[in-house]
C-alpha cells in the first residue's frame, strides 16, 4: 500500500469518526433509541443525615433505609402531597441502635453508622402516630454478600469494647436479629410500622441488561428480565426468618 493512500485512508476514517461523535453529542446521545420512561427521574435525594420532602397536616410518613428505600421516595412523596401528609427521610444501612459497623478494608469502625442510628432513634422516640416505612438491601447488610455471593466490605459488630471483627457470622447474625426485632417492636408501640420485604436480586446490572436488549432486539417495548423467586427465597431464608418474627402488628 502506498504511503499516500494509507495516510489518506486513515485521515478519512478519523474524519468520519469525529463527525459521528459530534453528531451524537449534538443530538444528546440520540435518546429516541430508548423508551421515554428511561429518562424520567424518579429519585431526587441526596445523602445528608435527614431530608424533609413534604409537610402536611394529616400525619407523618417516615421513610428509613439505604438506597433501596430511595426507590420509594418519589412515589411516597407524590402520595404524601396528594393526601396532605408529611414525608421525612432518614438514610441508614440498617436501623440497628447500639451496633457498630466495621469496615474490613479500612480496618476501622465507621462512626457515621452509629451516629445516624442514634439520631433516627431519638427522632422516633418523640414520634407518635406516624407511619414508618423501612426498606434495606438485607442481603448485603445481614448476609454480608451480594447477588453474586461477593462479600461486602462492612459487617455489623456489637459494642466496640467487647466485640470486634473476629466474631463468627452466626454471632453477628444473632446480634442483628435480636437488635432489629427489639427495635421494631419498640417503635411499633406508638407508630404504624411497614417493613418492605427483600426484592429478587439479579447477578447482572438490570439497567445495562435492559439497554442491551433494546439495542440488539426490539426497540419498540421495554423487555422483561426475570429471576426465579423460589430460588431467591431459599437463598435468603435467614432474612425471611428475621422479618417473619417481627410483631404481628408490623
Amino acid at each position: 500500500i502506498k504511503r499516500k493512500n494509507l495516510f489518506l485512508t486513515i485521515g478519512l476514517i478519523y474524519i468520519f469518526i469525529i463527525s459521528c461523535s459530534f453528531f451524537v453529542i449534538s443530538k444528546n446521545g440520540l435518546p429516541e433509541r430508548f423508551p421515554k420512561i428511561f429518562f424520567k427521574k424518579y429519585s431526587f435525594e441526596n445523602y445528608i443525615d435527614d431530608i424533609e420532602f413534604n409537610k402536611g397536616s394529616k400525619g407523618e410518613i417516615i421513610l428509613i433505609g439505604d438506597s433501596h428505600a430511595d426507590t420509594l421516595s418519589n412515589e411516597l412523596n407524590n402520595a404524601a402531597q396528594e393526601n396532605d401528609f408529611s414525608l421525612k427521610r432518614f438514610h441508614t444501612h440498617m436501623l440497628l441502635p447500639e451496633i457498630q459497623e466495621y469496615d474490613l478494608i479500612m480496618n476501622s469502625i465507621d462512626d457515621n453508622f452509629y451516629k445516624k442510628n442514634a439520631q433516627i432513634i431519638n427522632y422516633l422516640k418523640q414520634s407518635k402516630g406516624s407511619t414508618i416505612v423501612i426498606y434495606n438491601y438485607y442481603s448485603l447488610r445481614i448476609l454480608e454478600k451480594d447477588a453474586n455471593n461477593k462479600k461486602f466490605r462492612k459487617i455489623f459488630v456489637g459494642d466496640l469494647f467487647s466485640n470486634d471483627k473476629n466474631t463468627s457470622f452466626k454471632q453477628r447474625y444473632d446480634l442483628v436479629k435480636k437488635t432489629f426485632i427489639d427495635t421494631i417492636s419498640e417503635i411499633s408501640k406508638n407508630n404504624k410500622v411497614i417493613i418492605i420485604y427483600p426484592t429478587p436480586e439479579f447477578k447482572v446490572s438490570v439497567p445495562i441488561a435492559l439497554i442491551k436488549k433494546i439495542i440488539f432486539t426490539d426497540k419498540t417495548k421495554i423487555p422483561t428480565i426475570t429471576s426465579d423467586y423460589e430460588t431467591f427465597i431459599k437463598k435468603r431464608k435467614l432474612i425471611f426468618e428475621i422479618l417473619d418474627e417481627l410483631p404481628s402488628n408490623v
